[in-house]
């Protein structure tokens, strides 16, 4: 069976038809809100983990054929590229059809502009179309985006800064999430990575390197190290490193020399069935971090994926056939030597 959907006009809250959309993430509930649910008939979603959101269907890409009519609208919800790319070519193998949300939600832009000129009297604030700067996503948007990261670098932040010590010794995390939380509550830091950082904060050292093997550093010096979300990189010519397979390993064997008695490791990586995602990052079962740094106590072991945190998990196994091409499961190890 063929199914053509016509692309969406401008009237398109007055079409017969209804709205499938596709992507469950946050991008799709702002697309939910944005047609109001009555107009939505279901999502579609390739991670078939969510049965519903806000008592909306997800339907995989499989049965969506079955559960559509010749009026309804396909709308991608994604703006990532590579995704974006991934489910036009399923749809297309499937004979659909599509739009793109945000094609879609700029169009509406157009209409608020015009009532925007309508009641505007301020010379220095009319409509100039060489000044316009269009963003049609953030339409019925939730008031911030919570995500991996945020957990990560909240969760690693916390546990530091009970414990502060002289100078804290990190490894390519994020500068303006993690490593910010840190600098406002005075904990100084020195950050070694391998691309450059050309500016000068208070309370930051910095050492432009490849950390592999951790040259320079003093064996068993370090008090307290973190590396969230930069480990599984390593190796991979992402970060114009040069290629080595090993590159993450070694890493981790350099810490553990580095590491002081007592000394505390924060570190994430993805985890979930055990891959190498080129040139992307490594996804790592749990237990192949917890061998790697055998000889580390592991204080806890906690894990987040996007909008979930889950705290002090037991069961190692959990994850061990999870897969998110993204790499977005990310487990999060505090050990201790």
């Amino acid at each position: 069976m063929k199914l053509y959907l016509n692309y969406i006009n401008e009237g398109i809250f007055d079409m017969d038809g209804k709205y499938i959309l596709f992507g469950a993430g946050e991008m799709g509930i702002n697309a939910l809100h944005f047609f109001g649910k009555k107009n939505v008939r279901f999502f579609c979603d390739n991670n078939q983990s969510v049965r519903d959101i806000e008592g909306v269907p997800v339907v995989s890409v499989n049965n969506i054929i079955d559960n559509i009519s010749k009026d309804d609208t396909i709308v991608i919800t994604t703006i990532k590229g590579k995704n974006i790319y991934e489910i036009s070519e399923q749809l297309k193998n499937l004979n659909l059809k599509f739009e793109l949300f945000e094609n879609i939600s700029s169009r509406f832009v157009e209409k608020d502009k015009i009532i925007y000129n309508s009641k505007n009297g301020r010379e220095n604030f009319c409509y100039r179309a060489d000044r316009e700067y269009i963003i049609g996503t953030d339409k019925y948007a939730q008031a911030g985006c919570i995500g991996s990261y945020f957990w990560q670098d909240l969760w690693a932040a916390k546990r530091i800064l009970k414990e502060p010590v002289s100078i804290h010794y990190d490894i390519g995390s994020r500068l303006d999430g993690f490593i910010a939380h840190l600098l406002a509550s005075g904990q100084r830091v020195c950050m070694i990575d391998i691309r450059p950082l050309n500016i000068k904060i208070d309370g930051l050292d910095f050492i432009e390197s490849d950390a592999t093997n951790l040259e320079g550093v003093e064996d068993e010096s370090i008090e307290s190290i973190s590396a969230l979300c930069s480990l599984e990189h390593f190796g991979l010519g992402r970060y114009g490193d040069p290629i080595d397979p090993e590159a993450c390993f070694k890493c981790f064997a350099a810490i553990k020399k580095k590491l002081k008695k007592g000394g505390n490791l924060f570190i994430s990586v993805p985890i979930g069935e055990e891959c190498l995602c080129f040139n992307a990052h490594r996804v790592f079962n749990v237990k192949t971090i917890l061998k790697e740094f055998e000889g580390l106590q592991l204080v806890e072991f906690s894990t987040c994926f996007r909008n979930e945190y889950e705290e002090n998990i037991k069961d190692f196994n959990r994850f061990d056939n999870w897969y998110d091409h993204e790499g977005d499961r990310m487990g999060l190890f505090w050990l201790k030597k």
